[in-house]
């Protein structure tokens, strides 16, 4: 995917109501150039990423951010979808 179409997507993920969005399988600088565009819209829009396991959330702030919780929900959500689920993961 390119920039501009996470973007989209993580943008329509906050203007639902999600305050997290989750991606598995993903490039590095991309998901920091991501963060840094998400700031227009979303100042204070978070990127946490858990290079181990090869998956990364943002968040839509800095209020409520549990990192050790989030660390946990990582490791969730990776062993679920290396079963196969991808539907209903934590969030």
């Amino acid at each position: 995917m390119t920039d501009v179409d996470y973007v989209r997507d993580i943008s329509d993920a906050f203007n639902s109501g999600n305050d997290r969005y989750w991606i598995h399988g993903f490039v590095y600088p991309q998901m920091r150039r991501v963060c840094e565009l998400l700031q227009t819209d979303f100042p204070g829009a978070q990127l946490h990423e858990y290079s181990d396991l090869v998956v990364c959330v943002f968040c839509r702030s800095t209020e409520n951010v549990d990192i050790e919780a989030m660390e946990q929900i990582a490791h969730r959500r990776v062993k679920l979808t290396s079963q196969g689920r991808t539907r209903n993961l934590p969030t």
